[in-house]
């Protein structure tokens, strides 16, 4: 019989990315798609802040252009863009991915805990179990895995810390998720 523990933080942190990915790729779009030029810029940052400060209850400062979005608000800051580098402000103890191409990297940061979404594509086909052991060779202990015919998933922890990292074999895509808690 499997625990549930694993299964609730598992699903805390789909809720996280999900509100995360609504939030910063919707507004993200809406702004690469739709907004022409600087006044238009400017009105939909606002929209935005509104939206954010309706939802939130509290102040939201939103700046975008072409490549990024910073969003910051009473209770955390947020960056999303198309950077195609492992962040640097990862700390040396997480194993940096090297089995495919950076797409974009998302990252919040909140009072308690710093959060970054690497979007990946060109995934090798065996960095699963490659990522698994950079994993476990830094002193990560993992918690979760699984497999199916199309996905492969894992969750590991060291102290608070989390890493997710999935993978969809079928399209060659994954994301690794790092939520360091200091």
């Amino acid at each position: 019989m499997k625990k549930k523990g694993p299964i609730i933080i598992i699903a805390i942190i789909g809720a996280i990315i999900l509100v995360l990915g609504i939030c910063g790729v919707g507004g993200y779009l809406v702004y690469k798609n739709f907004i022409a030029d600087k006044v238009k810029e400017e009105i939909g940052d606002e929209m935005i802040e509104d939206a954010l400060e309706s939802a939130t209850g509290g102040e939201a400062e939103v700046d975008s252009d072409d490549e990024s979005v910073h969003i910051e608000s009473d209770d955390m800051t947020m960056d999303i863009g198309s950077d195609e580098e492992w962040p640097d402000e990862i700390p040396g103890y997480v194993p940096e991915f090297k089995y495919g191409s950076i797409m974009g990297v998302t990252h919040s940061t909140t009072d308690e805990e710093d959060y970054w979404l690497i979007s990946i594509e060109e995934v090798d086909s065996n960095a699963f179990s490659k990522y698994k052991s950079d994993i476990e060779n830094n002193g990560w202990e993992v918690s979760y895995t699984q497999s199916s015919d199309s996905t492969d998933y894992l969750s590991a922890s060291k102290g608070d810390n989390i890493i997710v990292f999935a993978v969809d074999t079928e399209d060659d895509t994954g994301s690794v998720t790092v939520t360091i808690r200091e």
